[in-house]
């Protein structure tokens, strides 16, 4: 098949996500996902002239920032002929109560939304915390810049996205080799700011960097961005709270990523000794190569129970290993 050429300039939002549609972005925080879906926002709904605007997931105590053809929306709803954005998508459509009722209803709310020419925009940091019944209704994945340790983090259909995304970003990151001592101890990773005007799309007939600057919307403001943070630690909290030990869990595994590791091994650890008659005794870190300051901090976290403690000799047992191993499920998964 013979590939024809076309001028960039001929491609727009309009030609690469064809409505009505379903669009899910994804990035590191602080890469302009929450610009992005309200320039998005505005784009298709033209400030309301062409299509009614709403968003769910703003704070209540800061929608006087909003323009007027914004309608903020306190529940899961997506009126006909609209586009809604959805911040924060994981507080409303979460993996941990993908069987539940409500989530069996906002897949289908989602799908019944394709028969009434709604453009639906959801904003999530991460897709793993996504119901996957709603990951697989999407028509385009759009990434800003992507976390240094992304793709261990996504569901396993999107991670070659996420390698692929990490790949077209690579000109507007910098990455550094930490070292001490002339040994390399750690990867930093900087955005350079030109990446936040940039955007990568795998959608069904566009793959590629979005080959224009794309600019922040014309109401945008540093607070509308700061209302949404504060909107974010206190969901967090909440979410924390309900998901309890898994959440804590894949929390910590997030921040330090080597900490998957520790937690398989005290898993495979539990798993082979449980039978046996010195099992409640515990391990110590030399069992499980875990190191004492690992272990003292997932005790002070209430991960880890004190078995013992001497002064030579301190062992623990995993609190919930059910808890464990569904945190480290999903990080497969």
């Amino acid at each position: 098949m013979t590939i024809a050429s076309m001028d960039a300039q001929e491609l727009d939002w309009k030609d690469i996500l064809p409505e009505p549609f379903v669009v899910l972005i994804l990035g590191m925080r602080g890469a302009g996902k929450t610009a992005l879906g309200h320039y998005l926002l505005e784009y298709f709904g033209e400030q309301g002239k062409r299509k009614p605007a709403y968003i769910i997931g703003f704070p209540a105590h800061k929608r006087h920032l909003l323009p007027s053809w914004i309608k903020p929306l306190d529940e899961l709803y997506f009126p006909d002929n609209s586009v809604v954005l959805l911040h924060e998508a994981h507080f409303y459509l979460h993996a941990r109560r993908s069987m539940n009722d409500q989530n069996i209803e906002i897949d289908k709310l989602i799908t019944v939304s394709r028969h009434k020419n709604v453009d639906i925009i959801i904003e999530t940091q991460q897709s793993f915390r996504l119901d996957k019944n709603v990951v697989a209704e999407v028509d385009a994945l759009i990434f800003r810049a992507p976390e240094l340790m992304q793709e261990r983090f996504e569901r396993q259909e999107v991670r070659f996205i996420t390698n692929r995304a990490k790949e077209a970003f690579s000109p507007y990151i910098k990455e550094y080799n930490v070292v001490r001592d002339g040994e390399v101890v750690g990867r930093y990773m900087k955005l350079l700011p030109e990446a936040k005007k940039k955007a990568y799309i795998y959608g069904k007939n566009y793959e590629g960097m979005f080959p224009h600057d794309i600019p922040l919307p014309s109401y945008w403001s540093d607070e509308i961005s700061r209302a949404y943070g504060e909107l974010k630690e206190k969901k967090e909290e909440e979410v924390e709270e309900a998901e309890g030990m898994v959440g804590k869990i894949l929390k910590l595994i997030k921040k330090k990523p080597k900490y998957a590791e520790y937690f398989r091994s005290m898993l495979e650890w539990e798993e082979e000794n449980k039978d046996s008659e010195y099992f409640d005794l515990g391990f110590e870190w030399s069992d499980v190569r875990v190191p004492p300051q690992v272990l003292s901090r997932l005790y002070l976290d209430g991960i880890l129970e004190l078995v013992y403690n001497t002064r030579r000799h301190k062992a623990y047992l995993l609190k919930d290993r059910e808890a464990v191993r569904e945190a480290l499920e999903k990080l497969e998964t």
